[in-house]
Order: structure tokens, then sequence, then C-alpha cells
């Protein structure tokens, strides 16, 4: 029973946004996740999926590169997994769009913000791809990362302070349609 109802949070922060005694039931959920992976009682049903999904995503298809013809890159598109898991062309044709209308230069990096790991309690597997987000993101020279995640965002915000994001739809409302 304890394990469903961990796993049963979302980690969407609701709960903090509602108690009056700003209470975060995620972090207390996030780490019991933790604690059962430890101790090998983390039903596998609960998050195999996710990790199996996550783990083709970031070694089999997952890649960074910059804008064609550009040396440094203003912004770094992060549309995180799901967004290219819903339809490829959905990246593509954003990106596009993107490089287009954005000066500067505009780099993508298709790789996951490690938030399925982490929900799994699964550090060792969500610490490599922070680091390899931290990499990345000084390779292409500190740009603005636009994502189009909200989880991603909550990642970034939690794990990469120092990064300075933008939302795609921020960004997609000022440019022309």
């Amino acid at each position: 029973l304890a394990a469903r109802r961990t796993n049963a949070c979302n980690m969407c922060g609701l709960c903090k946004e509602m108690c009056p005694n700003d209470v975060d039931m995620s972090e207390v959920y996030l780490y019991s996740k933790r604690i059962m992976h430890e101790l090998d009682e983390l039903p596998p049903a609960f998050h195999t999926f996710w990790l199996n999904d996550m783990d083709f995503h970031t070694k089999e298809i997952a890649l960074s590169k910059n804008q064609p013809g550009q040396n440094i890159a203003k912004y770094l598109f992060f549309p995180g997994c799901q967004l290219g898991g819903s339809d490829p062309s959905f990246v593509y044709n954003t990106y596009c769009y993107l490089m287009e209308h954005l000066p500067g230069g505009v780099a993508l990096d298709t790789n996951c913000c490690g938030a399925p790991s982490e929900w799994a309690g699964y550090t060792e597997v969500t610490e490599p791809l922070l680091k390899k987000f931290d990499q990345t993101w000084e390779n292409f020279g500190h740009p603005t990362v636009i994502l189009a995640c909200p989880t991603c965002g909550k990642m970034m915000k939690k794990y990469h302070p120092q990064t300075k994001t933008i939302s795609l739809w921020e960004i997609l409302k000022s440019l022309p349609l």
C-alpha cells in the first residue's frame, strides 16, 4: 500500500501550493522512492516502462548540435523527450521555425532532463544525465534554454538554477505565426 500511494504522486507540487503550512508531499514521496529503490523494494511495475523509454531516448536517438553554420548559440532548444515521442516532426518543425526567427543561433539538445529516473528514485541514473546537460550547456556557451516541457522546467529550476530558461510557448507568443 505504501508503494502504491508513494507512486500515485505525479510530483506536480500542487499539494505545496494548497497547503497552509507549505508542506510539499512530492518531496516526501520522492525521498520514499529513493529509499525503496536502495532497499530494492520499489515494484518495477511502477517505473520500468518510463525508465526503458528514457534509456532508449538518451542512448539511441538523442542528439546535441549547433545550428548549421553557427559556432555559438544564443539559445538552446530543449524540447524534452515527450514532444519528439509524440511526433518527431513537432521537434523538427519547431526547431526550423526557431532557427528562422531567432537571431544569434539556436542549438538543439534532444536529451532527457532525467525526470523519469528521479521519479523512480534512481539517483545513479539521474545524476549522469544532469551532468551531461551541464556539459552540453557549457559547450554551447551558456545559452538561454527554450523548454517545451513544464516538467523539464521544474527539473531545470531544481538542478540547474544557473541556467536561464524560457518556455517555448512564451517564445512562440512573441514571434509571428
